[in-house]
């Protein structure tokens, strides 16, 4: 019997050890199947994300774009006037200075120290009109301790719409196989181009109708861009020929500062000439109140049908043909242009230099006995060359269906509670 026993024991055990021995054989099967699983699924998903990278990094840029637009809505409906703790609520005798902004900080910043450096300049509320959402620029801007300002955001920039109008369609542009006029039109809009009409639009109807500071004041409002100096009597200047304007020049309704032509004479620092509005003398340093923005709005169709890009000539042929604009200009500029860097992005070209900024500084140098003139005379009427140009590049309906938009008040800024 204990025999027997010890046989059965003994079989016993050599079956355990068979059955685990065909255990661990199955784990090490099941095993394998699993590890294969796995590579398999990893090798599927690598393909998936090499697939959709392109959907990827669009779903990314969206969510960033999402994020601006949401900080743009902010900014626009709040409305915040800066500094009025410290130089007081704005006023009927506040210059109202509108700043268009894009992305080159370092022109920003030579603008920003001139004003900073100019007489009665505290007397001024600084409004920073943005077409690029950029934080270093936000820091910089929030840095202004010299005048009250305030920053407002074009919300339909190619920033922000990248692949949408007003932006550029791929997508639609791939679509089209007719070669009719329509077509050739959505595919080949310039949009960097159509962008500085839309902006010059939206920022001017913004500042006279949508801001509650300047809405239901007639203030006197210059409009200046981000690549401009200007001289320290600026605000000086401009003042004495908006006071001087209804005896010099009645039917005057634009104010200019600014003038290509650098090399002018010190006796032209008190000087100035009246002409009709021409895009290539006037369209720097503009200077204009509601009264002349309720003529221009008034024609607001010839400006938004116009075929041309440019706000400018198109404010131009507004002027020909709806309501006449009459600009009463300083021969001595006191806003000049700086140079044009070879690079889009100033903030990432090396070959930018601002030689001209020693040349201002020179030429201000010389002429600064002449500024601050008590006098103002007129020296001579110029009459304008009324054949414009057209440049074109404003022939999708979309932008002008979205222009008028911009002026019926459409899509207008509401100030949040």
């Amino acid at each position: 019997m204990i025999l027997y026993w010890q046989y059965i024991s003994t079989k016993l055990k050599n079956f355990r050890i068979y059955i685990k021995s065909k255990l661990q054989d199955t784990n090490a099967i099941r095993l394998a199947v699993f590890e294969g699983v796995i590579l398999v699924l990893c090798i599927c998903f690598v393909l998936i994300i090499i697939y959709h990278a392109p959907k990827m990094h669009t779903w990314k840029t969206n969510i960033e774009n999402n994020r601006i637009m949401d900080k743009i809505k902010r900014y626009n409906s709040m409305q915040i006037i800066y500094n009025t703790d410290i130089y007081g609520p704005v006023d009927s005798d506040t210059v109202i200075i509108v700043i268009h902004v894009r992305d080159k900080l370092n022109y920003l910043q030579y603008l920003v120290d001139s004003l900073s450096r100019s007489r009665n300049i505290e007397r001024s509320l600084l409004i920073f009109s943005h077409d690029y959402y950029n934080e270093n620029i936000n820091k910089f801007v929030h840095k202004t301790n010299f005048a009250r300002y305030i920053q407002i955001f074009y919300p339909y920039s190619i920033q922000t719409h990248p692949n949408r109008f007003p932006g550029h369609e791929v997508k639609e542009c791939i679509k089209l196989t007719t070669p009719n006029e329509n077509h050739k039109s959505l595919c080949h809009r310039k949009t960097l181009l159509i962008q500085e009409k839309h902006r010059y639009w939206w920022t001017i109807n913004t500042v006279f109708e949508g801001l509650q500071v300047s809405k239901n004041i007639s203030n006197l409002v210059l409009f200046l861009e981000e690549d401009q100096i200007v001289i320290r009597d600026f605000l000086y200047v401009l003042l004495r020929m908006n006071f001087k304007r209804k005896t010099l020049c009645p039917n005057c309704n634009i104010l200019s500062l600014g003038t290509y032509n650098s090399s002018f004479k010190p006796p032209d620092t008190s000087t100035i000439s009246i002409s009709p509005f021409s895009a290539s003398k006037h369209n720097m340093g503009m200077a204009f109140n509601k009264t002349t923005w309720h003529q221009i709005r008034n024609c607001a169709r010839e400006f938004c049908t116009y075929n041309d890009y440019g706000w400018d000539h198109s404010l131009q042929y507004l002027s020909l043909n709806c309501a006449q604009l009459n600009v009463m200009m300083i021969k001595g500029p006191r806003i000049y242009q700086l140079e044009k860097c070879n690079n889009t992005n100033i903030n990432h070209s090396k070959s930018c230099n601002f030689d001209t900024i020693t040349k201002i500084q020179k030429d201000i140098k010389r002429k600064r006995r002449n500024l601050f003139p008590i006098r103002l005379q007129v020296v001579n009427e110029v009459v304008a060359n009324n054949v414009i140009k057209q440049s074109g590049f404003w022939n999708d309906d979309r932008d002008i269906k979205m222009c008028m938009a911009l002026t019926s008040g459409a899509i207008v800024l509401k100030k949040s509670n």
